[in-house]
Parts: C-alpha cells; structure tokens; sequence
C-alpha cells in the first residue's frame, strides 16, 4: 500500500492443522462440497495436514472457503456498504461516530467543480508514447491550474477560522501535489509497464488528498493463529488510526495490476453489474486473508474495511465475522457451522470524474475519522 507485498521474498511453507474421523464422515456426506475443498477442512483432531500457506500473499478462495469465509454474490451501493460498515462499528470499540464537517463538504464542490479531468484507463502492457503523455500532462496542469484559481475564489468567500484556513490550504496543497505527480506519472508510462509499487505510490498521493495517512504494510507484520500454527499478512498499505489509548487499523489495502478473470484471462473493462467472483482466486484468496488478520486490530471490529487496488480502479470491501468465528480460527476448530460475509462496491476509476465524484464523501469521512482524536 513503495513496494508491494509481492515483490518480498514470501516463504511456501504450509500451515498444519487437525483432522478428526467424525469430520471427515460429515464432510463425506456433504454434496455440496467437492474432494478438493475437503482437505481444507478445519477439525479437532490430532492428525495434522499440511494445509494453509504461511502468507495469504499465496491464498486462493479455497483457503478462505475452509474457515467459512465468503464474498458476497453481487456488488453493493457505496452508500449502503459505508452505512453497514457504521452499524456494525457501532456494536464494537467505535462508541462513537464522527460525522464529516461541513468544510469538508465545502473541499468536495470544489473538485467536483474544478477537477473535471478524466484520463484513460490503462487496459494493457504498452506504454504510452511520449507524444500521448505530452498531451496528457498538458491536460493535467491545465487542471491543476483551474483547481488552484477556483479554489482560491471560493476561499475569498468564505469565513474561515484560522484552524480551518490553514486546513483549507494544506488540503489545497495535497491536492496540488497530486495532480503534479498524476503529470509525472504519465511520464513514466513512457518507458516501461507500470508496477504495482508505482500504482501503490499514486494511490498513497491520492488518499492523502482526504486528510488519510498511509502507511507502507510491511511496517508492521500481521499475524493469525489456525490452531497451533501462525500465518502471516503483510498488505500494500494500511489506514491507522491513533486514537489516544488504542491504535487501530481504519484500511488495508492490497494493490493488483494483473486483472485476472475466470481463467485467469485479462479483463480490460468490469461491466457495471460486477461480480467479484469474475476476478482471479488468488485476488480474493489473498485479500480475504489480509482482512482476517487485520480483524483483531480493526477500528470498525467486529468488521475490517479494505480496499483492492486495480491499477486506477479502487473495489471497496467490508467483512463481517463474529467473536465466537474468530476463536474457532484461532483454536483450529471447524468452521462448518461458520459464515463471514465479504461485502463489496463495484470498481471506481479515480482517473475517472464521474467515479472519483461518488467516492469522495466517503473518502473525507474516513480521512476526518482517522484524524480525529475522538
């Protein structure tokens, strides 16, 4: 969330757990689940199968399926996925909700009016030619430069404090900045396919924008226990928030240039009814996995919020898992009886300005929640 998780050396040793005969019987008796999902089972006994990898870098759905974890089956409204994240956030340690602002809302008119651009998505592994970045990077600063004029006329307007002045001109500068490294990074699509560390980057520049803080994941390992192994997490970046007694993780995010499908076949556009099942199982295995071992330090416990990264286009994620689901991952035991729902938005373009408008109130409240020392 500069370098990517995957561009670590990641060890391909496997989690042991335990299998019982009562379990395999049940799980013989089962028509619903195939010989291959079997063997991931979560049991009691003291016959130990190899079965997990140590890092959910190399999970995959099937991994997530054995300790009853599963993604929704159709995409949720933004809106209705950040009010679920609330209302479960409320049963947790998040006692109480910060509303955004008003000033904030004032920030978001004015990248809605002046911040118009819409760059093309990059669908494929030929860089652009230097004459098409030139012309994309004239675009970008003839909107930086729009952005800047309109938003000091809107400032002149306003009556502003000194606190929210200089608030209004550190936002001003972030977004500045931005959009210059938006110019730069046009530039380095000239020269070669952009790496997933190089997307990470332009995110964290985007996401700063918005008051959030990102920090690199392999800052700080995360760990759940299966029984008596342990797996490890490292995401691309993590959100946390840093209340005055407890820290917890308000994002993880995980960052994918390789857009797999069915098959693992490129997808160059995601229709508007997604389904995320249509990306690769290793995408879903992996970040399911992220959000499990972050769900011990999440501020919205018993929910963890993520995001998946493709390239521009950002999914937002939610998972919702029970204390008593948790423990029995922790203690090994079966998951059978066991259902965690990862709900999930359709895919938003922030290269895009019809996209990046929907996102943006969601993006000032989770950037003023983690600022706020509330």
């Amino acid at each position: 969330m500069a370098e990517c998780a995957r561009e670590q050396p990641i060890e391909e040793e496997s989690v042991s757990i335990s299998c019982s005969e009562s379990s395999s019987v049940s799980s013989r008796t089962s028509s619903s689940r195939s010989e291959g999902l079997r063997k991931y089972k979560l049991t009691s006994s003291d016959e130990p199968t190899q079965i997990f990898k140590k890092n959910v870098s190399k999970w995959k759905q099937v991994d997530l399926d054995a300790l009853g974890i599963f993604y929704d089956q159709a995409a949720l409204p933004l809106s209705t996925l950040i009010a679920r994240t609330k209302q479960v956030a409320w049963r947790g340690q998040m006692y109480r909700m910060t509303t955004t602002p008003d000033h904030l809302h004032t920030f978001e008119e004015i990248m809605k009016e002046s911040i118009t651009l819409t760059l093309p998505y990059e669908t494929g592994p030929r860089p652009v030619t230097s004459v098409e970045a030139v012309t994309l990077v004239a675009e970008i600063e003839e909107t930086r430069e729009k952005f800047f004029d309109y938003s000091m006329q809107v400032k002149e307007k306003l009556n502003l404090s000194k606190e929210k002045e200089k608030e209004f001109l550190l936002w001003q500068s972030r977004t500045h900045d931005f959009l210059k490294f938006l110019g730069k990074f046009q530039e380095i699509r000239t020269s070669c396919p952009v790496r997933e560390s190089q997307y990470t980057n332009l995110f964290m520049k985007f996401s700063e924008i918005f008051s959030l803080q990102p920090e690199l994941g392999d800052n700080r390992k995360a760990h759940i226990s299966i029984g008596k192994q342990e797996v490890v997490s490292i995401p691309d970046l993590r959100f946390i928030r840093y209340p005055k007694h407890t820290l917890g993780t308000l994002l993880v995010m995980l960052t994918e240039v390789k857009v797999g499908g069915v098959g693992d076949e490129w997808r160059n556009e995601l229709p508007d009814a997604f389904d995320i099942h249509m990306l690769s199982t290793h995408i879903l295995g992996q970040h399911g996995g992220e959000l499990l071992a972050e769900r011990h330090y999440s501020f919205f416990t018993p929910g963890v919020l993520g995001v998946i990264c493709l390239k521009t286009k950002l999914i937002i994620t939610f998972m919702e898992m029970t204390e008593d689901h948790y423990k029995c991952i922790e203690k090994g035991l079966s998951c059978d009886e066991k259902r965690a729902s990862i709900s999930y938005t359709k895919p938003y373009d922030y290269w895009n300005a019809k996209d990046r408008e929907e996102i943006y109130e969601t993006l000032f409240w989770l950037g003023h929640l983690q600022s706020s020392e509330k």
